[in-house]
């Protein structure tokens, strides 16, 4: 690989964020009052989608049902930062 192919390799992986789960997230996901609520990963960013129309397109991470069968409705910090490692976790090992 020549010096040209490495710089292009080590922009093209610096410009790509891989999107993060936070329990900020998940809190206000299970704040919302629908079970089809969910969060998505998009373009490197994490962001509540409504369960019903929107094409939003990118990866369905987790739906407020989903969620709240895993943890509760009313889950602490703890379970909340667990939770959101495991989801970061499987959205690392879907390659997004």
């Amino acid at each position: 690989m020549n010096t040209d192919e490495q710089i292009g390799k080590g922009q093209h992986s610096a410009s790509r964020r891989r999107p993060q789960v936070t329990e900020a997230d998940l809190r206000q996901l299970l704040q919302t009052g629908s079970p089809g609520t969910r969060l998505i990963a998009v373009e490197g960013e994490i962001r509540l989608a409504p369960g019903v129309g929107g094409d939003e397109g990118g990866l369905q991470v987790v739906t407020r049902g989903e969620l709240a069968d895993r943890i509760g409705d009313r889950p602490d910090d703890s379970q909340l930062a667990v939770e959101a490692e495991l989801l970061n976790t499987e959205i690392r090992l879907l390659g997004a």
